[in-house]
C-alpha cells in the first residue's frame, strides 16, 4: 500500500483557496498590467470616469472627490473583502448615481411639476382628518406660530433622518461575514427594484411637496427657484435641503414611506423585530407629514412599491425549482457556492 506524505500539498481534491473563491483572485502584487487584476481595472477606470464626467456636469464637489477616493481605494488594495463589498453593494451605488444623475434633468422637468393635483387628491381623500384642510399644510400652518414647534420637530426630525440609515445598517448586518448569505442578495434583489421603480416615476411624474404649496402656493416652479437657494422664504433648513438635492420634486412615491414597508415586509413573519420596525414605520410616516415633506398619498403609494418589490422577490424564490434553492448539504460544497 502506497503512502503519501502528509507534509506535502494535496495534488487533488479541494484546495483551501477553493473554500472562498475570492481567495484566489489576483492581487495588485500578482502578475498583470501595472501589478493589477481586470475587476481593479475596470472599477478603477470606472469609478475615475464618473467622477470626471459628473465634476464636468454639475461642477467640482467633495461627495464626487470622497466617493472616488474610497471606492478606488477599496479596488486598489485588492483584496478579497474589498471585492466582495464592491460586488455586492454596486446596485445601491447605481442607485445613488442615478438619482444624483437628475440633477441634469432639473430644467427639463420643471413645466411638468404636478403641483395641484397631488394637494386636490390629498384633499379630496384626507381632508376629513384635520377639518377639511391637507395635514401636511394644517400641520405647517398650525406650528408656523406655536412655541412647540421646535420641540415637535426636533421629536420628527429624530425620525426621519435615520431613514438614510436604518436600511444600509441593517444590510450591513447581513453582508458582515462571509460568504454572502442569499437573504442579502435577496433583499439588494428587492431593493433594487424599488429603486427602479422610483426613479422612473420620479422622471415620469415629477411632484411638488406640502411645503412647496405652504410656501409658494400653486404656483408653477421657476428656474429662481432652482438656481437660487437664497430666494426662498423659507427656514434654512429648507434652504440647505434645496440646493443638495438632486431632484427638488421627487415627492411621489415617497421613499420614507416604502422603506419601512419593505422592511417589515423582509424580517419575515416569525422575525421579533417587526414591532419595532413598524413602530418606527409609524413614527418616520407621522414626521414626513409634521414635516410637510410628503403628502399621505406620497407615502401610500412608497408603500405600494415597497410590497410589490418584497411580493416579486419572495415569489421568485418560492417558485425557485429546490435543487438550486438547497444547494448542498455537503459544508464544503456549500462554502464553494457563493
Amino acid at each position: 500500500m502506497s503512502t503519501r506524505n502528509l507534509d506535502s500539498p494535496p495534488q487533488s481534491g479541494i484546495h483551501s483557496t477553493d473554500r472562498d473563491p475570492l481567495a484566489s483572485v489576483p492581487g495588485p502584487n500578482r502578475p498583470g498590467f501595472l501589478g493589477l487584476a481586470l475587476w481593479q481595472l475596470a472599477v478603477i477606470l470606472g469609478v475615475g470616469a464618473y467622477v470626471f464626467v459628473a465634476s464636468r456636469l454639475f461642477g467640482v464637489a467633495f461627495r464626487y472627490l470622497c466617493l472616488g477616493a474610497i471606492l478606488i481605494g477599496l479596488a486598489a488594495s485588492g483584496r478579497a473583502g474589498a471585492r466582495r463589498f464592491l460586488r455586492d453593494w454596486f446596485p445601491l451605488l447605481l442607485f445613488w448615481i442615478g438619482y444624483d444623475a437628475m440633477r441634469d434633468f432639473a430644467d427639463q422637468i420643471m413645466p411638468r411639476v404636478a403641483v395641484i393635483l397631488p394637494y386636490a387628491l390629498e384633499m379630496r381623500l384626507f381632508g376629513w382628518m384635520t377639518g377639511g384642510h391637507v395635514p401636511a399644510i394644517f400641520a405647517l400652518t398650525t406650528l408656523a406660530s406655536s412655541p412647540w414647534r421646535p420641540l415637535v420637530h426636533s421629536v420628527a426630525e429624530a425620525f426621519y433622518w435615520p431613514h438614510f440609515v436604518v436600511i444600509p445598517a441593517y444590510m450591513l448586518c447581513l453582508w458582515w461575514h462571509p460568504p454572502t448569505p442569499p437573504r442579502f442578495r435577496k433583499f439588494v434583489y428587492g431593493i433594487t427594484l424599488l429603486h427602479i421603480l422610483t426613479l422612473a416615476t420620479y422622471f415620469l411624474y415629477p411632484a411638488a411637496p406640502p411645503w412647496y404649496v405652504f410656501y409658494f402656493g400653486f404656483q408653477q416652479p421657476s428656474p429662481e427657484l432652482l438656481t437660487n437657494p437664497a430666494f426662498l422664504p423659507t427656514p434654512v433648513f429648507f434652504k440647505s435641503l434645496w440646493a443638495a438635492n438632486p431632484n427638488r420634486f421627487a415627492a411621489i412615491p415617497s421613499l420614507h414611506g416604502a422603506y419601512p414597508v419593505f422592511l417589515f415586509l423582509m424580517l419575515g413573519a416569525r422575525n421579533r423585530h417587526r414591532r419595532l420596525v413598524l413602530s418606527y414605520g409609524l413614527g418616520i410616516w407621522l414626521a414626513t407629514v409634521v414635516l410637510g415633506h410628503h403628502y399621505i398619498i406620497d407615502l401610500i403609494l412608497g408603500a405600494l412599491y415597497a410590497w410589490v418589490s418584497a411580493w416579486v422577490v419572495n415569489h421568485y424564490r418560492e417558485e425557485t425549482p429546490a435543487s438550486t434553492v438547497t444547494r448542498a448539504e455537503n459544508p464544503v460544497e456549500e462554502q464553494i457556492t457563493v
